[in-house]
C-alpha cells in the first residue's frame, strides 16, 4: 500500500497530500479499504510494517509504479 501512496504522490493525477490520498474519495467511495472499513483506526502497526514502508520512502518499489490494486476478487476474468 505504501508504494501505491507514494506512487500517487508523485503523480499529477492525485492529491497533493499522503493524508489527502488516503482519505481520498471518488464517488463517495474511500480509495482504501483500512479506511473504508475503519481499521485504519485500530490497527496494531507490526515492525514488519514499519521496515517496509521505510524501503518503500527509501525508493524501493515493489509495485512497479502502480497507481491502483486490482480486486481480483471482484474482476471479470
Amino acid at each position: 500500500m505504501a508504494n501505491v501512496i507514494l506512487n500517487r504522490l508523485n503523480s499529477d493525477k492525485f492529491p497533493d497530500s499522503v493524508s489527502e490520498i488516503v482519505f481520498q474519495q471518488e464517488n463517495g467511495i474511500t480509495q482504501f479499504s483500512p479506511v473504508s472499513d475503519g481499521s485504519y483506526d485500530r490497527v496494531q502497526i507490526s515492525e514488519e510494517t514499519v521496515r517496509a514502508v521505510g524501503r518503500a520512502l527509501d525508493g524501493e518499489d515493489i509495485s512497479e509504479g502502480a497507481l491502483y490494486f486490482a480486486a481480483r476478487d471482484y474482476a471479470d476474468r
